[in-house]
């Protein structure tokens, strides 16, 4: 029976477990890749924020900043190698890798010279010292705003406290992890704060307006920390699984909720073991159909409607056998023509349905060799061989030849021109 031919695949447990475990590892390796870009973007703002805010260290800000995107641009490249990996990816070669990169940005002696210069510079010491009265006056400012225990009566006060509590709210909206709906909350209580700034209610009383929406505030923001708690380690879980998809995930911010987010998280991992097995099969059914002297036809040279998702085995240069691999493990197999149009003349039709005859004696063989590596297919559907089933597959392969041709006889004829000229 060599018509086409439709199994579902599986692998063994033993086999989808080794793939997980390597990918687990390749996840944990991407995961370290993200803290170290994180920590050399931390560790760069803040040295670069004093030397840039005191005005006289510009060059050294723009060597330090240079450097970072050296390295960052080391441990993209890094990091995209590793999510494209699969199980014989050399993960040890990688972190080694890694960490010679951290060293090289840890040694530079730009940010030791800077991290020196702002040790010893009694200037930029004084800007530190500046920024942490700022931090500690604003945490006295809000906690006079929860207590307000003395009574204000002129708005300069009250201005002060308000524009405490708004930077406070700015920076939670702006720097917290937090969902849609928890910045929803963070907006409605700013929009609050402006209309009672515009009220132009008594100083006192605005202060205890403020005293209020303060408490609010308190409320929403241990409500947002306990959920986010959750929400962080749901996010985790949901990143686990899509750190290698195209793409990578989705902000937390775009979730609305735990439960979503814990039904993203699941849908992804099916996702992921889908086509982790999906990957595995297709790899392994090329290395068999290799071993049996079938060439792999470049996918660049189909049709776009032919090419996705199909691989191409040449048996020779009119034929070959065409390979679908679905997401969800179904494979099918069947013979083909190929050639630059998709008419079938009749010797091309006997010549095919010779090709599927042929096909009949190999394809229990490859089974075999694909149950050796861990992938069983269970029969679907075989049918028999039949001109019906005759099929041609569009290459661009002589549009492509006669263009480099034509490109080729233009090159020699100006070379003649040329030569004619210079004569």
């Amino acid at each position: 029976m060599s018509g086409p031919k439709v199994d579902t695949a599986e692998l063994r447990r033993q086999e989808l477990m080794r793939l997980e475990a390597a990918r687990e590892v390749r996840q944990k390796l991407c995961e370290e890749i993200m803290d170290t870009i994180r920590r050399i973007d931390k560790q760069c703002a803040e040295v670069c924020g004093l030397l840039d805010e005191d005005g006289g260290y510009a060059d050294n800000s723009s060597e330090i900043k240079k450097h970072r995107n050296v390295c960052k641009k080391k441990l993209d490249k890094l990091y995209d190698r590793v999510r494209a990996g699969n199980e014989m990816f050399d993960t040890d070669a990688a972190r080694a890798e890694l960490n010679e990169i951290k060293r090289e940005f840890d040694l530079q002696d730009d940010i030791k010279r800077s991290m020196e210069l702002i040790e010893h510079s009694e200037r930029l010491q004084s800007i530190k010292r500046q920024n942490e009265a700022m931090a500690g006056t604003r945490r006295r400012i809000l906690q006079d705003i929860k207590e307000n225990t003395v009574a204000v009566d002129d708005m300069y006060e009250f201005d002060t406290r308000a524009d405490a509590f708004e930077q406070e709210l700015t920076q939670m909206m702006n720097e917290g992890e937090m969902t849609g709906m928890h910045k929803n909350s963070i907006l409605l209580l700013l929009q609050d704060l402006h209309e009672l700034r515009r009220s132009g209610m008594p100083a006192d009383t605005s202060c205890k307006r403020l005293q209020r929406l303060y408490g609010q505030y308190e409320k929403v923001g241990a409500l947002i920390h306990s959920e986010m708690d959750v929400m962080r380690a749901v996010y985790k879980e949901y990143c686990t699984q899509c750190f290698d998809l195209e793409g990578g995930p989705a902000a937390m911010s775009d979730f609305s909720s735990v439960a979503e987010l814990k039904e993203a998280a699941e849908n992804m991992r099916e996702r992921a073991k889908c086509r982790l097995s999906s990957e595995y099969i297709k790899r392994q059914i090329d290395d068999v159909m290799k071993k049996h002297g079938y060439d792999v036809v470049n996918s660049e040279l189909l049709h776009e409607a032919d090419a996705k998702g199909q691989a191409l085995y040449g048996v020779d240069k009119d034929s070959a056998i065409n390979v679908f691999v679905s997401d969800e493990g179904q494979v099918t197999m069947r013979v083909v023509g190929i050639g630059f149009d998709e008419d079938i003349s009749e010797q091309e039709s006997e010549r095919l349905y010779q090709q599927q005859c042929a096909f009949c004696s190999l394809h229990p063989q490859l089974t075999k060799e694909l149950e050796m590596r861990g992938v069983i297919l269970h029969t679907k559907k075989h049918n028999p061989p039949d001109k019906k089933f005759n099929k041609k597959i569009k290459t661009r392969v002589r549009t492509e030849n006669a263009a480099a041709d034509r490109r080729k006889k233009e090159l020699k004829r100006q070379g003649l021109r040329m030569m004619h000229k210079e004569s």
